[in-house]
Protein backbone atom coordinates (compact mmCIF):
# COMPACT_ATOMS: atom_id res chain seq x y z
CA UNK A 1 0.00 0.00 0.00
CA UNK A 2 2.84 2.40 0.71
CA UNK A 3 4.30 1.90 -2.75
CA UNK A 4 1.19 3.37 -4.36
CA UNK A 5 1.57 6.49 -2.21
CA UNK A 6 5.03 6.94 -3.68
CA UNK A 7 3.47 7.78 -7.05
CA UNK A 8 1.79 10.85 -5.60
CA UNK A 9 5.16 12.52 -6.22
CA UNK A 10 4.39 12.33 -9.95
CA UNK A 11 1.35 14.51 -9.38
CA UNK A 12 3.31 16.95 -7.24
CA UNK A 13 6.10 17.17 -9.81
CA UNK A 14 3.58 17.80 -12.59
CA UNK A 15 1.82 20.51 -10.60
CA UNK A 16 5.11 22.12 -9.61
CA UNK A 17 6.34 22.13 -13.20
CA UNK A 18 3.07 23.61 -14.38
CA UNK A 19 2.86 26.38 -11.78
CA UNK A 20 6.54 27.30 -11.52
CA UNK A 21 7.86 26.71 -15.03
CA UNK A 22 4.59 26.94 -17.01
CA UNK A 23 5.26 23.62 -18.71
CA UNK A 24 3.16 20.51 -18.90
CA UNK A 25 4.50 17.00 -19.62
CA UNK A 26 4.13 15.71 -23.13
CA UNK A 27 1.93 12.87 -24.22
CA UNK A 28 4.74 10.31 -24.15
CA UNK A 29 5.65 11.26 -20.57
CA UNK A 30 2.03 11.01 -19.45
CA UNK A 31 1.56 7.65 -21.16
CA UNK A 32 4.79 6.33 -19.63
CA UNK A 33 3.76 7.44 -16.15
CA UNK A 34 0.35 5.84 -16.63
CA UNK A 35 1.93 2.55 -17.67
CA UNK A 36 4.19 2.53 -14.61
CA UNK A 37 1.33 3.31 -12.23
CA UNK A 38 -1.03 0.73 -13.75
CA UNK A 39 1.67 -1.95 -13.70
CA UNK A 40 2.47 -1.29 -10.06
CA UNK A 41 -1.19 -1.30 -9.03
CA UNK A 42 -1.72 -4.51 -10.98
CA UNK A 43 1.23 -6.12 -9.18
CA UNK A 44 -0.16 -5.24 -5.76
Amino acid sequence: MLASLDYVRLLYATALGWFVFDTFPGVSTSVGADIIIVASVHTI
